[in-house]
């Protein structure tokens, strides 16, 4: 057991989840907001880059999670713990910033090829990454499906 108290999330031994502590923010029948607070450990998580998190200052900031409506038992104010479920952070690294940068570095050897100038090197390959994020962002809905985190409810006191 893990010192959430959740290793039945962890697939592998060696492998812990992501978590954070939080509070619920709001309920719909749709999504449960959760707001949680920068910790001091964010900085050295290995997923980083993919939960949002670690780009807070240590301030005091705090950001806010949309988490399917499973039909969690908890209620606004509820202290608890928020979970990216194991075996997603690999895969959010991959479509992040593994395929950006193979689509990168394609555009920019076939265009080399064809002896394209400097410049529309540089508009093709930037184009081309852009593009490739338009369209994670424009199926994002996907996405929130496949990228799942899960809440539970915490005793406050821990």
């Amino acid at each position: 057991m893990n010192a959430f108290g959740a290793n039945h999330y962890a697939s592998d031994k060696n492998i812990q989840p992501v978590m954070h502590r939080g509070i619920v923010e709001r309920i719909t029948p749709e999504i449960i907001e959760v707001r949680i607070a920068t910790a001091s450990s964010c900085g050295s998580c290995r997923a980083k880059g993919f939960c949002g998190a670690a780009k807070m200052d240590n301030t005091g900031t705090t950001t806010l999670f949309h988490i399917a409506n499973r039909g969690q038992a908890v209620q606004a104010g509820d202290a608890v713990r928020v979970i990216l479920v194991t075996g997603n952070s690999l895969r959010a690294v991959w479509l992040g910033y593994v395929c950006p940068l193979m689509l990168l570095l394609i555009i920019l050897v076939l265009l080399q090829a064809h002896n394209c100038p400097a410049i529309g090197l540089g508009a093709a390959g930037a184009g081309g990454v852009a593009g490739y994020y338009v369209l994670l962002y424009a199926f994002r809905r996907k996405w929130n499906r496949v990228f799942r985190f899960d809440i539970e409810k915490i005793d406050s006191r821990t």
